[in-house]
């Protein structure tokens, strides 16, 4: 398999790789209105995909299908369905980003006619679309690009592309921002676009003597920012190997960061909130500008939400060398735990799920907070045997909303055919989800699906 198709496999199965949760104040999405008091009911849409609402995209049909993923999605302002995510063989990956109209189909309009835009750098090797972000009529996404094979030459990624989704030349070299940020490999972690236009993102580099996690902003133009940190670069603290978890948030002037600090198999969270202005630490949160949220468990995750009560974060967690849990965890704008939601400001999975759980992402939306991700169904801990689930919770006490789906969930049938969600998009009265399926045969495929 090689020692990239080995990363691949390895990030694929508890998903490992970070995706971008859409949460935040700052620019709103157009599909998300701010205030929306729509309240949706977690059932498929009648006629579109299979009986649970869910279409299967096989992204290169010209070669042997290995592990296909979604993991991001934006819905435009014209119903159109943003997708990113990655299409894969057992040797290679390639980044991509799909478009489809609100039944499912490519939209022949984009991507030079095929419904998708496929990025390869060097044929044979691995890139990646961790997100996915609206920026107008223009649309950004980003990840990390391999130009050899060996694992330390991964850069960081960000396209631009038009509507019609081919290359932007008026960003960066080409539509095109590759950098190692310090010596190298680098990967995009997760990004935002500011009231300015200008792209605000959260990356991972080493930087000569070890690994870090950096804030940069570039103007709308992809070129660093000399305006913010130094040269566009603010430097956060240095973590022991390239964890592929992170998020940010803006809310009102300032961005909360999360990010995953530590060696493998130690690994801790740790929630800055910086200046949006400068990148610099704001201390009224936590007493420095950042807390910890290690607890003698390992504790990794991508999932960050934020509103006017407080900030949530999806805290994955090892119970055992062989079981992980999942937790969402509230804490107030001064980093003081909310003593309101769950217990103790945690709303813990594992007595809902006994063989364990991963979040994904957290998303808010008319006055809710959705939680989506994969369920395992044994003690399989590659995370191959799993189907997803995706809850709908009170912000405020993090009780299950009864009116959506089961109780406050949906929830794949009981197959463990390696399903999981990884993101989702709310449009009106519509809930998009994508994600993946089949991982556990290795013809895995990347899905859509269409919930009111």
């Amino acid at each position: 398999m090689g020692r990239l198709g080995l990363i691949l496999f390895f990030c694929l199965g508890w998903g490992l790789v970070g995706c971008n949760t859409k949460l935040g104040r700052g620019r709103a999405s157009a599909t998300q209105p701010p205030g929306s008091s729509v309240a949706l009911a977690g059932v498929p849409f009648p006629g579109f995909g299979n009986l649970e609402g869910i279409l299967s995209l096989d992204l290169f049909p010209d070669s042997p299908s290995y592990k296909d993923a979604f993991v991001d999605i934006e819905v435009q302002k014209d119903g159109k369905i943003l997708m990113a995510g990655w299409g894969s063989a057992p040797s290679f990956a390639d980044a991509v980003v799909v478009r489809t109209d609100s039944n499912g189909s490519l939209d022949p309009t984009f991507g030079n006619g095929t419904g998708m835009f496929r990025y390869e750098r060097v044929t044979g090797l691995l890139d990646l679309f961790h997100g996915v972000e609206l920026d107008g009529d223009r649309i950004v996404a980003f990840g990390t690009s391999f130009a050899s094979r060996s694992t330390s030459r991964g850069e960081a990624l960000i396209v631009a592309l038009d509507g019609n989704g081919v290359l932007d030349a008026s960003f960066a070299s080409g539509g095109v921002f590759l950098d190692p940020i310090k010596v190298g490999n680098s990967s995009i972690l997760s990004l935002k676009i500011n009231s300015d236009r200008k792209i605000v993102a959260l990356a991972s580099a080493h930087d000569g003597t070890g690994f870090k996690y950096f804030l940069i902003q570039l103007t709308s133009d992809g070129r660093y920012d000399a305006t913010f940190g130094q040269n566009g670069v603010v430097e956060l603290d240095a973590t022991v190997i390239p964890h592929t978890y992170g998020a940010i948030r803006f809310f009102g002037d300032q961005i909360y960061i999360l990010a995953t600090l530590g060696a493998s198999r130690a690994e801790k969270q740790r929630l800055y909130r910086v200046f949006a202005a400068d990148g610099t630490l704001d201390s009224s949160f936590g007493g420095s500008g950042k807390i910890d949220l290690g607890d003698g468990n390992r504790n990794w995750g991508s999932g960050l939400a934020v509103n006017d009560l407080g900030v949530y974060v999806a805290s994955n967690y090892e119970s055992s060398s062989v079981m992980f849990h999942s937790q969402i965890r509230m804490f107030d704008h001064s980093g003081v735990p909310s003593s309101d939601f769950g217990l103790n400001g945690r709303l813990d999975h594992s007595s809902d799920f006994i063989f364990g759980s991963h979040i994904h992402q957290l998303r808010e939306s008319a006055n809710r907070i959705y939680a989506v991700g994969g369920r395992m169904m044994s003690a399989d801990v590659t995370g191959l045997d799993s189907e997803y689930f995706l809850d709908c919770i009170s912000p405020s006490s993090g009780s299950r909303v009864e009116s959506f789906g089961n109780r406050g969930r949906i929830q794949g049938a009981s197959t463990g055919v390696g399903r999981s969600v990884r993101a989702i998009a709310i449009d009106g009265d519509v809930l998009w989800a994508a994600g993946h399926s089949d991982y556990k045969s290795g013809n895995g495929v990347a899905t859509l699906q269409k919930l009111k």
